[in-house]
């Protein structure tokens, strides 16, 4: 892997089911208004706030996430402390 920084987004995904400002704050709004229908009919209240948890609920429940390297060898000197930095990102090697 080129950059570690790569990792430290997946752990933040993995770890809380968003990445800090991933999206612009118009694709929010967007996201927003789509969520609340969704919202509605599971009889939250329809706020900012309940549209984005709701769909980032929706985002934790069925987004996967598989990293798959070649030469497990190279990246595991790389990565040695890796595993106690991201520990939502699980090290297979």
């Amino acid at each position: 892997m080129a950059d570690e920084r790569f990792l430290v987004l997946i752990n933040d995904l993995l770890a809380s089911g968003e990445i800090p400002d991933l999206f612009p704050d118009d694709e929010v709004e967007n996201v927003i208004n789509a969520m609340r229908p969704e919202v509605k009919a599971a009889g939250m209240y329809d706020s900012k706030e309940n549209c984005w948890k709701f769909f980032i609920n929706r985002v934790r429940r069925t987004l996967k996430v598989v990293r798959a390297e070649p030469s497990a060898r190279v990246n595991k000197v790389k990565f040695k402390g890796a595993r106690t930095r991201l520990p939502s990102v699980r090290f297979r090697i």
